[in-house]
C-alpha cells in the first residue's frame, strides 16, 4: 500500500490534474524562486512539503494552465475569473494583459487598452490571486495526524474539479484500504 500523499498525487496525474506546492504561499513570504510550474512532479511536492514541514498542495485541471507560462492559469480561465468582479470593465474594453515574472518579482493584470482612462490596473496582491488560482487544494500537516486520520486536512475543490478528482473520496478510500489491511477484513 502506497502512502496517502503518493496515492493522491498519482491519482491526480492519472486524471490529468496538475499539482504543485502552493504558489500563493511562496509569493506571500517573498520566496519567488520556489514558485513552481503546474505539473506532475511528485518528488518536488514531497521535497517542498518536507522542507517546510507541511503546507498546501494545489490542484488544477491541465486544460486551465497557460501553455506559455505554466505557473499561471490560461487566458480563458483568467477572463472567466475576472468576469465576476470586473464585468463592467470587461464589457467596455475586453482586452486583458498580464505579467507574471517570479524571477523579477513582477506580477500584474491590466484590463483594457488605449489611454489611461480606458484601462484598469489590478494591484499586485489581487493579481497574483487571479494568476495563481487553483481548482482545489489540501493542507498537509506532517506532525498533526493525531487529530486527523491522515496528514491531509482542510481539503477543498471546486465543483468542476470534483467531477474528475475528489480529494476527500481518495483519502477516505485510502483509509478504508488501510483499515482492511490492518484488520484483514477483506
Amino acid at each position: 500500500m502506497k502512502p496517502i500523499l503518493i496515492t493522491v498525487l498519482e491519482e491526480a496525474k492519472r486524471k490529468k490534474v496538475m499539482f504543485r506546492y502552493s504558489a500563493l504561499d511562496r509569493y506571500r513570504v517573498g520566496d519567488h524562486e520556489d514558485i513552481d510550474d503546474w505539473g506532475y512532479d511528485i518528488e518536488r511536492v514531497i521535497e517542498m512539503l518536507n522542507g517546510f514541514d507541511g503546507g498546501y498542495v494545489e490542484f488544477i485541471q491541465a486544460k486551465h494552465v497557460n501553455k506559455d507560462n505554466k505557473k499561471i492559469v490560461n487566458m480563458k480561465r483568467l477572463k472567466s475569473d475576472l468576469q465576476g468582479y470586473y464585468w463592467q470593465e470587461l464589457l467596455e474594453n475586453p482586452s486583458i494583459s498580464y505579467s507574471c515574472e517570479p524571477e523579477f518579482e513582477q506580477y500584474g493584470i491590466t484590463i483594457g487598452e488605449g489611454d489611461l482612462e480606458s484601462i484598469t490596473s489590478i494591484d499586485e496582491e489581487e493579481a497574483v490571486e487571479y494568476l495563481f488560482d487553483c481548482d482545489g487544494y489540501f493542507e498537509w500537516e506532517t506532525w498533526n495526524i493525531t487529530e486527523h486520520d491522515t496528514a491531509i486536512t482542510n481539503a477543498w475543490q471546486n465543483e468542476e474539479l470534483g467531477k474528475v478528482f475528489d480529494i476527500d473520496a481518495i483519502n477516505n478510500q485510502w483509509l478504508t484500504n488501510l483499515h482492511n489491511l490492518v484488520y484483514m477484513t477483506e
